[in-house]
């Protein structure tokens, strides 16, 4: 099964945000919440988690695109 790595909410009323880096690579093993990506606003900075444990399987969106709040950015195979 596959779960989707979404951009969640980060502060009130934001929208959207751009994504600076990840910090897995497909095919990494990762753990349900650990920090698998970095975004950045204006102001603030913020770690994306892994919603599930499993297998980074697919990079949707790559490091310098603005994503919205809710947008798949990655998927995770569940182990």
């Amino acid at each position: 099964m596959f779960v989707d790595v979404t951009v969640p909410q980060f502060a009130e009323g934001a929208t959207r945000i751009k994504l600076n880096r990840w910090l897995c690579a497909v095919g990494d093993q990762v753990a349900e919440a650990q920090e698998i990506a970095e975004a950045t606003t204006d102001k603030i900075a913020v770690s994306i988690e892994a919603p599930a444990a499993g297998r980074l399987a697919e990079i949707l969106i790559e490091p310098g695109e603005a994503v919205s709040v809710g947008q798949a950015i990655g998927r995770i195979e569940t182990t």
